[in-house]
């Protein structure tokens, strides 16, 4: 939403009639959530601009900037996370508490700026913990020099990092949290307390869902989703469970939400395999691993999720052709030293 009201006030101190049309445009595509569009409407618009670079002459190009945050929404949500975190480090290295009262857009309050770029900032974060990069803390710590303050979502980024390392979370620090967050927590919760208690944690994933929906997080709303299907599998209803998955396939292809697209696959690759489709489990793992080559996708936490369900496809057929020894070194080494040991 805010990314909507940053183009409209880009178009209200603008006089190209080509570059405003594109800039509705590009305001309809975040709308619909469609992505694939946004990318190709904001390339477009950026290749009109007189000086497509943060610094123009020694000062802040406000217009690419702006256009910037918009980029890094685009970019995770299509999985280019490499490059999402890449746009967010040009960002950080510019921004500093004096410049943002000039950077703002007029319609803009200092706080609601602020509160956008916080948002913004935290999908970069989630990107590098996708990449299991490295320097996700130290990402962390340069918004708080940019800003002068810490990114709201810090803890809850650190937290999911941590669970993906095999911690089970402790219900300690929601309180103040933010709302997304708190998806964030009541996700990683369940995991912690009821992963064995199917209908309960169905239950209580519904109700992050709802939590989710409130707050316009599509993506969050959606993964809850394919967690409420992963239960009906779970105890067997696997009917529902394919349908809930197809659906959120479906829409996530429609609006070009990579993460969800790929999750969704997964997880109907996994009821192909408790199902022995073993050929139809094969199929979606060649093809997903085709798209992430394909859209240069570099998230390790994907790769581990279908190298994993591989390994899991070659034990279960006992396949002679594969050696699952060998697979399984391939899958240490991608995980060495890294915070997957949940996922494993």
């Amino acid at each position: 939403i805010e990314n909507i009201l940053l183009i409209d006030a880009i178009n209200q101190n603008n006089d190209d009639k080509i570059v405003k049309l594109s800039n509705l445009m590009l305001q309809g595509a975040l709308i619909s959530a469609n992505y694939t569009d946004a990318l190709s409407l904001l390339h477009n618009i950026l290749t009109r601009m007189p000086n497509p670079k943060l610094m123009v002459d020694g000062s802040i190009n406000t217009k690419f900037l702006l256009l910037s945050l918009v980029n890094i929404e685009i970019l995770y949500n299509i999985g280019d996370f490499a490059q999402c975190a890449e746009v967010a480090k040009d960002l950080l290295g510019i921004i500093q508490p004096a410049v943002i009262e000039k950077i703002k857009p007029a319609s803009f309050s200092v706080n609601f700026f602020v509160e956008h770029m916080f948002e913004t900032f935290r999908l970069a974060g989630f990107a590098k913990l996708f990449l299991m990069d490295d320097g996700l803390e130290e990402f962390l710590n340069a918004i708080n020099t940019a800003f002068d303050a810490e990114l709201p979502d810090r803890n809850c980024i650190l937290a999911l990092r941590d669970f993906l390392n095999g911690k089970d979370y402790s219900p300690s620090n929601i309180e103040g949290a933010s709302a997304f967050a708190k998806v964030i927590y009541l996700i990683m919760q369940e995991f912690s307390q009821h992963k064995d208690d199917y209908k309960t944690f169905a239950q209580n994933i519904y109700q992050a869902k709802l939590l989710a929906s409130d707050i316009h997080q599509t993506q969050l709303e959606m993964f809850c989703d394919l967690l409420i299907a992963h239960s009906y599998a779970s105890m067997g209803i696997y009917q529902k469970a394919e349908v809930i998955y197809k659906d959120i396939l479906e829409k996530s292809e429609t609006s070009a939400i990579f993460n969800i697209m790929i999750l969704a696959r997964y997880f109907i690759a996994r009821l192909y395999l408790n199902l022995d489709r073993q050929e139809e489990v094969l199929l979606m793992i060649n093809d997903t691993l085709a798209l992430l080559q394909k859209y240069n996708n570099q998230a390790k936490i994907l790769y581990v999720l279908f190298e994993k369900l591989f390994i899991d496809l070659a034990k279960a057929e006992e396949l002679d052709s594969i050696d699952i020894e060998s697979e399984e070194h391939q899958l240490a080494l991608v995980t060495a030293n890294e915070t997957l040991a949940r996922l494993l």
